[in-house]
């Protein structure tokens, strides 16, 4: 520092001298008597260009950083006036913004305009077309325009649920086997397969008529031809 002030009152000229202490310190702001160090200045610069300005992918190169730099103060001072008028100040973090003052002017403007009211002689652009109902759209979809429609699918699954209920248990059907004889049993298999013969039926089945004569007895073993 003594250095420099003995180069300022001895040693170089008023030329010098000036451009010295004129750019010595800078003022941003433009308030009087608010100066700063031009160095401090510079890191300012560098920060916003590094934190606030970066570019990624293809647009982060020399050309880039030479074109953005000295616009960055003007553009930051302008972000903050576009926050500041539209009240939708934005950050580098997401967040949910806040839509109370935008939904109360929207709300305004519908009832303004009478948007959603129904207005004899209101026409239409002629690029826009009419709005679809959505009620009527919806209610033909439920019958008609598909080969499946909603009513149909439900009337298959309330035919089929109703088939089911018509079942009848097979816990229930238990003692009524019991009682049914062996040999009536195979008799039966016999009249509704033709092709079975007393053969087939005897190498397939592994019926004991000695176990009380029950076909649930043998059952268990009992393997369809």
């Amino acid at each position: 520092m003594l250095h420099v002030l003995h180069n300022l009152v001895n040693v170089w000229s008023k030329e010098l001298r000036h451009a010295i202490t004129q750019n010595w310190l800078i003022n941003p702001s433009g308030r009087a008597n608010v100066f700063v160090e031009i160095d401090l200045v510079q890191e300012h610069l560098n920060f916003w260009i590094k934190k606030i300005y970066k570019a990624d992918g293809d647009a982060h190169s020399w050309n880039w950083l030479a074109l953005i730099s000295p616009c960055v103060d003007v553009l930051r001072h302008l972000a903050v006036w576009v926050h500041d008028n539209l009240g939708t100040a934005q950050g580098a973090r997401h967040t949910t913004p806040d839509l109370e003052k935008d939904i109360l002017t929207l709300m305004a403007l519908l009832k303004e305009y009478k948007a959603y009211m129904i207005r004899e002689g209101r026409i239409l652009d002629p690029q826009d077309s009419p709005i679809v109902d959505a009620l009527s759209t919806g209610a033909a979809s439920l019958t008609h325009g598909a080969s499946s429609t909603p009513i149909d699918n439900f009337n298959i699954l309330n035919n089929f649920f109703q088939e089911c209920l018509c079942l009848t248990p097979i816990s229930t059907l238990i003692h009524a086997l019991d009682s049914i004889p062996v040999e009536e049993y195979i008799s039966t298999i016999t009249r509704k397969t033709p092709n079975a013969t007393a053969l087939s039926i005897k190498k397939t089945t592994d019926i004991n008529p000695s176990l009380d004569g029950g076909v649930m007895k043998g059952i268990r073993k009992f393997i369809l031809p």
